[in-house]
């Protein structure tokens, strides 16, 4: 299959208009220029990276999974079937 030049990222595939392919091409160039990619933009405090504030949010965020996960193991057979009656 003969791919685009358009393709440049081998492991990301943009579907849709949330993550155009032009938009990450400029995220990738390193453009300084492009909105939202400055620690302003997500209020930071000034000498905060974004870097280091998304690291943050994401174990925050693999903490809340493995909590809730662990949650789900210790419910008993007849609460799992009610939720999964209740989300069906």
């Amino acid at each position: 299959m003969a791919r685009s030049r358009r393709d440049v990222f081998t492991t990301v595939r943009s579907e849709g208009a949330l993550l155009p392919a032009d938009f990450l091409k400029q995220v990738a160039k390193g453009r300084r220029d492009v909105p939202g990619l400055t620690p302003e933009a997500y209020h930071l405090a000034g000498n905060e990276k974004l870097n280091e504030a998304a690291s943050r949010s994401w174990n925050r965020q693999l903490g809340a999974w493995a909590a809730f996960r662990a949650a789900g193991t210790n419910l008993s057979a007849a609460e799992a079937r009610k939720i999964a009656e209740r989300d069906a």
